[in-house]
Formats: structure tokens, sequence, C-alpha cells
């Protein structure tokens, strides 16, 4: 996935705009997203993923606090795409 693909991703899935740089990843494509007011990393799930899988996850980081979930796990086409801070 190239980077104005991730903006398009951001901006309509979570409403935030900004210019995204590509992140190292085993599985999952992930981007830096820079915004006027802050960074955040967009994570682009593998296909197939199990949703149960990033579920569990959302409520480990919700339940540590850190990293905080901007956006919450939503469907991308036929990837989970999940929004942090």
């Amino acid at each position: 996935m190239n980077p104005a693909e991730a903006e398009r991703i951001a901006r309509d899935l979570f409403g935030v705009a900004g210019r995204a740089l590509p992140l190292a990843g085993e599985r999952d494509d992930n981007f830096r997203l820079d915004t006027a007011a802050t960074r955040y990393v967009l994570k682009l799930h593998a296909p197939g993923t199990d949703p149960g899988e990033l579920e569990f996850q959302d409520l480990a980081i919700a339940h540590a606090g850190t990293p905080l979930i901007a956006g919450r796990t939503t469907r991308a086409g036929e990837r989970f795409a999940r929004l942090l801070s």
C-alpha cells in the first residue's frame, strides 16, 4: 500500500488528515501519520487477520492506557485498520 492510500484511509475512516510515511512491519502495512497537531500510527492489518484477536488487543491497549487508541479497529475493504496515538 502506498502513502497516498494510507492518507485516504485515515481521512475516510478516522477523520484524520495528515502526511503518511511508511514504517517497517512484518505482516501489516504501518504508517506514521503526521498532522498539524499530533503524530499517529496507522496500522493496516494483513488480510485474514482474526478480528477477535484485534478486539482483544484493543481491550488490552485500553486497559494499559498506552498507546491510546485514537480510532477503534474498523474495516478498510478486506483489511482492518487501527489508528494509534
